[in-house]
């Protein structure tokens, strides 16, 4: 899970200014939820955890290579809010891999690796996982900069979506090799 969190964290290294929205694009998001379809649950959602862990101590793990607690988050009253745009993304990368792992479930020696039930079964973790990357990301930009739910999409969903589909598409084989070289 630790070797997991530190793969994410590299993954900041590649990321893209987009010239329509605020947010970057980014590989880190199909990574973190890879951690899901490559662990299963609830090791994937632990090791985004661990991730988000090392951003909140200050670590430069998030794209643009930044952290901090000043970053990803302040206090309000006794709950912790994510203030920054990008925040509710970063967020959704924990429920991206806790569902994706539950859908995707632990790796099995058994599986057989490019098979059409594999691939489909992480096709569907993957995207499901992608809803619940979005919410929370679309929801708290929408907060943070007041923006209405149309203004939201169009920042933070429209220009982003194909890409995040093409990433899991390109992506999805890779992780159903990888569950066979990593199952017990």
């Amino acid at each position: 899970m630790v070797t997991y969190s530190a793969v994410i964290a590299f993954s900041a290294f590649i990321s893209f200014p987009a010239s329509s929205g605020s947010l970057p694009f980014v590989i880190q998001n199909c990574v973190a939820l890879g951690a899901g379809l490559l662990l299963g649950f609830p090791q994937g959602a632990a090791s985004v955890g661990i991730f988000l862990t090392m951003g909140v101590l200050g670590l430069p793990v998030f794209p643009g290579h930044s952290g901090s607690i000043g970053i990803i988050s302040s206090s309000v009253g006794s709950m912790t809010a994510i203030t920054g745009p990008s925040g509710g993304f970063l967020a959704g990368y924990f429920f991206a891999a806790l569902f994706a792992g539950f859908v995707a479930g632990k790796p099995k020696q058994e599986e057989k690796t490019f098979s059409k039930n594999s691939i489909l079964k992480l096709l569907l973790a993957a995207l499901i996982g992608l809803v619940f990357m979005y919410i929370p990301g679309i929801l708290f930009f929408r907060k943070i900069t007041g923006s209405s739910f149309n203004q939201a999409l169009e920042q933070c969903f429209f220009p982003y979506i194909f890409w995040d589909l093409g990433k899991i598409v390109l992506c999805v084989p890779i992780f159903a090799f990888l569950r066979k070289k990593i199952a017990p």
